[in-house]
């Protein structure tokens, strides 16, 4: 193989890893911020009020922009792109 086969090659690994580690991430905060949120604490602070919505306003926003980001990373064709986008 060439040279440039191992770098698309690496590439696409670092890609994956980093997906599974955004996927791991926003899961685990989403579900930490949501347990915190089921304790009833009356004197709570206006972050602990509203953490949950801020969490997840923040994965909404942020991870489709990082996902799109790793997907020029790949050098795919925009279909091609789109469809390991929507199959991960």
């Amino acid at each position: 193989m060439n040279d440039c086969s191992w770098r698309i090659i690496a590439a696409r690994i670092f890609v994956n890893i980093s997906v599974i580690i955004l996927l791991v991430t926003s899961a685990y905060a989403v579900v930490f911020t949501v347990g915190r949120s089921a304790e009833n604490d009356p004197n709570a602070s206006l972050w602990r009020r509203n953490e949950t919505t801020v969490i997840i306003t923040i994965v909404n926003y942020l991870w489709p922009f990082l996902f799109e980001l790793l997907g020029i990373l790949e050098r795919c064709h925009p279909r091609k792109a789109l469809r390991l986008q929507l199959a991960r």
